[in-house]
């Protein structure tokens, strides 16, 4: 049976939460195993092992031709410890449930034991599991999670009706309500109504936030008193893609003409809005020698952040990847 099209946004949403999830696993130490998270009651490790292995046993459940899922419980389940083999275990669970889903899987109910639940209501639970467990461990680690703000979204239209008194309150499975603002974003909400106070942080972690960009394009400035090649003047205009949606001026000094030698310094304006609808500008100042990466610095300004940015301070270094720059910006 064809997915309908609720069903279909369910599942594409789904899917990128758990390839963040997978993201987030991989950067997951053995060093953290034993630190707290804001899921009360469990720690890193024990968070890690009851996620994959609901997370197997759903991805199970809704590609068994009856939907029946082979346990009831995670109970005793243990991941492997190895960073990259949990990563890939998130990812192959991942592909077996999505697969299931696009085939129609939601169209009937999925079993665990004797109880039954409708597909589609299952597979909206399931993402609002993970939204959650995602937000935990990235938190418990100092990782990024920037979920789409569709997701949050959806789930703050779902959850409500399945937070009754016998699941929400002291020593149940979901925590006693956090209030938060009613104008805070929608995820900043979701972590209200599920038990979580959007501010928690672990001690001593930074958190991070991965701000994709792109150069679009860069104009040459002549500055009196700086004459001949030993510095150069440009401004920058920028737009950011992900982690922060938005765009920026950039000033760069560069010095030295050698290729491999040179150095620069930049001062940025950010002005844009987190994948978690948080706005706001913060100016950021990088910069190194361009042959030793020991020496990039990147660093956000303190004072400088407006708006929901108010307050922000820590790192903001430029990284490459196959995909292209990125700030990865640590938020102490």
């Amino acid at each position: 049976m064809a997915m309908t099209q609720p069903t279909e946004k369910t599942a594409d949403l789904l899917a990128a939460v758990l390839a963040d999830l997978a993201t987030v696993i991989s950067g997951v130490t053995a060093g953290q195993f034993h630190d707290p998270t804001p899921c009360t009651g469990w720690d890193v490790q024990q968070l890690r092992d009851h996620a994959l292995g609901w997370l197997a046993i759903f991805a199970a459940g809704f590609a068994d031709p009856d939907g029946r899922a082979p346990r009831t419980s995670a109970d005793g389940y243990t991941a492997p410890a190895d960073a990259a083999g949990a990563a890939a275990e998130v990812r192959a669970a991942s592909d077996t449930l999505i697969a299931a889903v696009r085939g129609g899987a939601a169209s009937r109910p999925l079993w665990l034991g004797d109880s039954a639940m409708p597909g589609d209501m299952a597979l909206s639970m399931i993402l609002w599991e993970y939204l959650m467990h995602g937000w935990d461990l990235a938190q418990a680690t100092g990782q990024p999670w920037s979920p789409p703000s569709a997701a949050a979204q959806e789930s703050l239209n779902f959850a409500p009706a399945m937070l009754t008194d016998d699941y929400q309150g002291q020593d149940k499975p979901f925590g006693i309500r956090v209030q938060v603002p009613e104008t805070a974003p929608p995820f900043d909400q979701l972590l209200g109504l599920s038990g979580r106070d959007p501010g928690w942080r672990q001690s001593g972690v930074a958190q991070a936030l991965i701000a994709r960009f792109r150069v679009d394009s860069f104009e040459p400035r002549h500055v009196p008193g700086i004459d001949g090649a030993w510095a150069g003047v440009m401004v920058f205009a920028k737009t950011f893609t992900a982690g922060i949606t938005g765009e920026a001026t950039t000033l760069f000094v560069s010095a030295g003409q050698e290729e491999g030698n040179r150095s620069y310094v930049a001062t940025e304006r950010i002005t844009g809005h987190t994948d978690d609808e948080r706005k706001g500008s913060v100016i950021v100042q990088h910069g190194g020698l361009e042959s030793d990466p020991g020496t990039w610095f990147g660093h956000i300004v303190p004072g400088t952040g407006t708006g929901d940015f108010a307050g922000w301070a820590g790192s903001a270094r430029i990284i490459h990847d196959d995909q292209g720059p990125y700030f990865e910006i640590r938020l102490s």
